[in-house]
């Protein structure tokens, strides 16, 4: 108990028994301007598969434990965060690797598709968001993203036959054009 109390703080114990490579003090971002991430949000009755450069993916696929209960399996060798609440999706990956998205109607309506960049302080850099956007079940839609790019032009097969209809710029309106195209 003596040797405990003597020791003026718990801090103070911990810091001189530490290696030198752990510190108690916060990195600077500036030291790291390579360090981001992207945040990608489906609004709507879509699902989502990513891959990677490295063939790494993340997405639902079925359970094979339980192949006639269809309990999905999420299979995230990619390494991303991934939520989902209701008809929402989030998820959350590495800033430094190039992309592919696509995207499979799962319902009938219009969906939202937002992509986010953000600094290592939680900066947005960059973002495009795809708004209000046809669905029904055909849908195949697909984009590639990248560090430098998360701008691109997303491709829409509204029949899924396996043919592009259309591409889309990210727009923050509503476009009648598209929707007339869809049908």
């Amino acid at each position: 108990y003596d040797a405990i109390t003597s020791i003026s703080t718990t801090t103070d114990m911990l810091h001189d028994n530490l290696p030198e490579s752990i510190t108690f003090s916060k990195p600077e971002t500036k030291d790291y301007p390579n360090i981001s991430f992207i945040k990608i949000g489906i609004h709507s009755p879509v699902d989502i598969d990513i891959y990677d450069e490295y063939g790494n993916h993340m997405g639902i696929i079925p359970n094979p434990k339980y192949p006639k209960d269809g309990i999905p399996l999420l299979d995230n060798s990619l390494g991303a965060d991934y939520y989902e609440y209701g008809e929402e999706k989030f998820v959350t990956l590495s800033g430094d690797r190039k992309y592919d998205i696509k995207l499979k109607g799962t319902g009938i309506g219009s969906f939202t598709f937002d992509i986010k960049k953000y600094s290592a302080d939680m900066l947005v850099v960059s973002s495009s968001t795809y708004k209000d956007l046809p669905v029904t079940q055909t849908l195949l839609a697909s984009t590639t993203i990248s560090t430098s790019n998360i701008n691109p032009s997303l491709s829409l097969d509204f029949d899924g036959n396996g043919y592009i209809d259309t591409q889309v710029k990210p727009n923050d309106k509503f476009d009648p054009y598209v929707h007339i195209e869809s049908l």
